[in-house]
């Protein structure tokens, strides 16, 4: 039986040595009937499937029947087409592009997120994406692609891309950080659980609790699209100011202006953490204006995640003594 040991196989593959593992014997038929079976208990054999498919020496072929799953009427095959398509990395670039482009927004979440993983590391990815954070209609798809940006442009650097392609995610998510708003947390507006509260003509996703720990400073308001978009801006600060190119004052100035002014705790939290990486986190690649920005915002701000804010490089000396 085919199952999930594939996954196994390409994580641990992968955790060791950074790349897929070597291909399998060709069974393309066997597995493209297993990556469409029926019923919950079949969850293991349809990734399974689909993981065996991406390590098949006929990667074209591979892309193909995991790319003609992705547009399946069902979640439980496209989820696993998904991450096949993300498994065999950037073969499967052509039909996550094709697929970004469908009317149903599960298959366009579905390829954003494959893309971030394993899209070609280019301009026309990021393009791509960038494309699906500014226009599209759903707020699932719009928060998947703002995350995929963020991982894109990390692979990017690690390819040798990341002049190119970091700057393009970063305008993208510095004009998703101007345009997109902060709502009241959905189970307080429906007055549900958060289990069970329901998406809405705004939203159709679930944004979270909200929060403010009782401070004025700030509202119980949430946005997946926002918060995704920052974690992202974490992620690619996470390797100095360079590779930020013409928008790294720019992204300085949005950082800052999110820290300063956000009600949403999550969105101040998250900036401030981006922001404190390009200040501080690579030796010889760093910004004083960002530095500036941070040791104002952490001494204005009535609340912090402390150790977010030393593992990125705030000096031990900028924070509180002990009581």
């Amino acid at each position: 039986t085919l199952d999930a040991t594939a996954v196994w196989r390409y994580q641990h593959h992968w955790l060791r040595r950074g790349e897929a593992p070597p291909p399998l014997a060709d069974q393309a038929i066997a597995l493209g009937q297993q990556l469409h079976a029926m019923h919950e208990a079949a969850e293991p054999a349809r990734i399974g499937a689909a993981y065996r498919l991406a390590a098949l020496p006929d990667r074209a072929s591979a892309a193909k029947r995991l790319g003609e799953a992705l547009h399946s009427e069902r979640e439980a095959v496209r989820r696993a087409a998904a991450y096949g398509l993300a498994a065999l990395g950037e073969a499967a670039t052509e039909p996550l592009l094709a697929a970004l482009a469908s009317p149903v927004k599960w298959v366009r979440k579905a390829a954003a997120f494959a893309l971030g993983e394993a899209g070609f590391t280019t301009a026309a990815t990021a393009a791509a994406l960038a494309e699906r954070l500014a226009a599209d209609a759903s707020v699932y798809v719009r928060s998947v692609a703002a995350a995929a940006l963020g991982c894109l442009g990390r692979r990017a650097v690690t390819a040798g891309t990341g002049a190119t392609v970091v700057p393009i995610g970063v305008a993208a998510l510095i004009a998703s950080l101007e345009r997109e708003p902060n709502r009241l947390a959905m189970n307080i507006a429906q007055n549900r659980h958060i289990k069970i509260v329901r998406p809405t003509d705004e939203c159709d996703v679930c944004e979270g609790i909200g929060i403010n720990y009782g401070l004025a400073r700030f509202d119980p308001v949430r946005s997946a699209v926002r918060e995704n978009a920052l974690w992202a801006l974490v992620v690619l600060c996470s390797h100095g100011v360079r590779v930020l190119g013409e928008q790294a004052e720019p992204l300085i100035g949005t950082l800052a202006s999110v820290a300063r002014e956000d009600r949403n705790i999550f969105a101040v939290g998250t900036a401030l953490d981006a922001l404190n990486r390009l200040a501080r986190l690579v030796d010889g690649d760093t910004s004083p204006s960002a530095e500036r920005e941070v040791d104002a915002t952490v001494a204005a701000l009535p609340a912090h995640c402390w150790e977010s804010l030393l593992r990125g490089g705030l000096p031990l000396a900028k924070t509180p003594a002990p009581v």
